[in-house]
């Protein structure tokens, strides 16, 4: 068992994300890991792992202390205080997560200050030291882990000198830019290094990270900028020096700015040395702590994975079908394993009207990954382009059991439904997922069917918030003069229809209403209307059933696909 302290000489760093980016990549290649959080004054290891579901944390590490401190014996179990993060991905393994405690419970926060550090290690017959050999062996024995993974507490206490001192063989200092960071983090490593404090005759290995480096705004590749390359040698130098390593490579974790908005786990596969990513910092943290540790065998799927995500990310910039679909049957040829691979080839297919093909990929990436709403989607719209309708409505609703706010599953859904004229559910749909009326298009249709209905109040309201939504569409203008001729005002119908001519509506559109036009076939204000726009009045009034047939499904659910 590898025993590996996050460590940070202050907050807001990024280190509690990193360990779990590290702990997910680990999980990914089959190793067992622990993850203890040893931050025990704010503790929430848990919330990282979104992707993994677990019990309710009842007891933690505090429990286990305070039962030893308070109770005066040595717990027999450590796995009672522990839990499983189980993956949505059954290509992953699950995690062991020994959580700090039920920060939920006033009892966590009595037991946490009622524990004598002191007394623990610095009186005559303190045992301290062999109580937390004790509880790491336990987690080997017990958890039988290949890494675990602490998360320690900031600054100098006695809590950070358990995981760094007692606990850990190697430790990841993570240190902001500035100077409180970084005379802090140098100081721990003088400590950790210092002759006169070792406890086991060696030194931990230890490997500084800078981190929050802001991207280079002006470079969209985002490759390595000057300024960036003297901040990154001159920090660099002044580890080497403290580590006494001449030859020391300083790692980089940069700032991501849509990780303020929403946490969330990176790490990929290396796919571009030259460009700058978080991804791409992850991963070069994650190989640095599995140096040394990797069977031949898996060092040889590390290069294949690092194939097939390189390939990948070729294929999302290709726009071609035909060589994107090349692109990802080598991506799977390599790692068949990740889902995202067989979800792109499926659409891809889909593309190409493969669509047995399509479904046979989505179906595989659904059983590689059955949590996710958009390939349910993706594969309900395969369905429904290759007139498989009840299979496509299957797809949809597996979309929202899973989701229910997944915005493109509701309004795919809602105009299968009104294809259907099944009215009373999309109504119901509507109702259920609102966000279904986020969809231009659904709110459209949704004004037309009322209008036909002659419920002209009710249409006025959808087709307004259709024009909301997309104030640019000329046949949501239409629809809305349509509406107004319906109620006989006819100033604001040519008002409208002049405006949707100027925005692109086409005697094509326009043919869907015939009746409404109809009326001012013989008008010379419509007639020369429709002429400063090139469109003939009589091809408003030709067959375009062709044209109706050929509306197809919300390609935007494939923006993460």
């Amino acid at each position: 068992m590898k025993t590996i302290t996050f460590y940070s000489y202050k907050g807001g760093v990024g280190r509690s994300l990193a360990l779990s980016n590290v702990a997910v990549k680990l999980s990914e290649f089959k190793k067992k890991v622990c993850v203890l959080d040893f931050d025990l004054e704010a503790p929430g290891l848990q919330f990282k792992f979104k992707n993994y579901t677990r019990n309710v944390i009842t007891k933690g590490i505090v429990d286990y202390i305070s039962e030893y401190t308070q109770g005066g014996f040595l717990p027999q179990e450590i796995k009672q205080y522990s839990l499983k993060l189980s993956p949505s991905n059954k290509n992953y393994e699950s995690i062991d997560f020994i959580p700090a405690g039920n920060v939920d419970d006033n009892s966590y926060w009595k037991k946490l200050s009622a524990i004598n550090w002191q007394d623990m290690f610095f009186n005559k017959h303190s045992d301290g030291i062999r109580f937390f050999l004790d509880l790491k062996a336990k987690i080997e024995n017990e958890l039988r882990p290949d890494f675990l993974l602490i998360d320690s507490r900031t600054g100098i206490t006695d809590i950070a000198g358990i995981t760094l001192r007692i606990l850990a063989d190697e430790v990841v200092i993570l240190s902001a830019h500035n100077s409180e960071n970084l005379i802090g983090s140098r100081k721990i490593i003088t400590t950790l290094l210092n002759p006169e404090n070792k406890l086991f005759g060696k030194d931990p290995k230890i490997t500084p990270v800078l981190t929050r480096i802001p991207f280079p705004e002006e470079d969209s590749k985002r490759t390595f900028t000057v300024k960036t390359q003297q901040i990154v040698q001159t920090v660099e130098k002044e580890f080497a020096a403290v580590l006494n390593k001449p030859d020391f490579k300083l790692l980089v974790i940069h700032s991501e700015p849509k990780l303020e908005a929403y946490e969330q786990l990176l790490i990929g596969d290396l796919y571009d040395d030259n460009r700058v990513s978080i991804s791409n910092d992850y991963y070069r943290l994650f190989e640095e702590i599995v140096n040394g540790e990797l069977l031949p065998e898996e060092l040889d799927e590390f290069a294949k994975n690092k194939r097939a995500e390189r390939l990948f990310r070729q294929s999302e910039l290709e726009r071609n079908s035909s060589k994107r679909k090349g692109l990802l049957d080598q991506a799977i040829e390599n790692n068949s394993t990740r889902a995202i691979y067989w979800q792109h080839r499926g659409y891809v297919n889909g593309e190409m009207n493969n669509f047995d093909q399509a479904i046979s990929d989505l179906t595989t990436a659904i059983s590689l990954n059955p949590t996710d709403s958009s390939a349910y989607n993706t594969l309900g719209q395969i369905y429904a382009r290759s007139n498989q309708k009840i299979e496509a409505k299957q797809q949809f609703y597996n979309a929202l059991k899973i989701n229910p706010k997944d915005p493109h599953a509701a309004p795919n859904l809602s105009r299968l439904l009104l294809l259907e004229e099944n009215f009373e559910q999309v109504i119901d749909t509507v109702e259920k997922y609102p966000q279904a009326l986020e969809d231009s298009d659904l709110c459209n249709r949704l004004s037309n069917y009322y209008r036909e209905t002659g419920k002209l109040d009710t249409a006025i309201h959808y087709i307004y918030k259709a024009i909301v939504l997309a104030p640019d569409v000329g046949i949501y203008y239409g629809t809305l003069a349509e509406i107004k001729a319906d109620q006989n005002l006819v100033e604001e119908f040519y008002l409208n229809l002049a405006i949707a001519l100027s925005k692109g509506l086409t005697a094509g559109e326009m043919a869907t209403a015939k009746e409404v036009y109809r009326r001012f076939r013989e008008e010379v204000r419509f007639k020369e209307l429709l002429l400063r726009h090139a469109i003939d009045v009589d091809e408003v009034f030709e067959d375009w059933s062709w044209f109706k047939d050929s509306e197809s499904f919300d390609e935007e659910g494939n923006d993460n696909v």
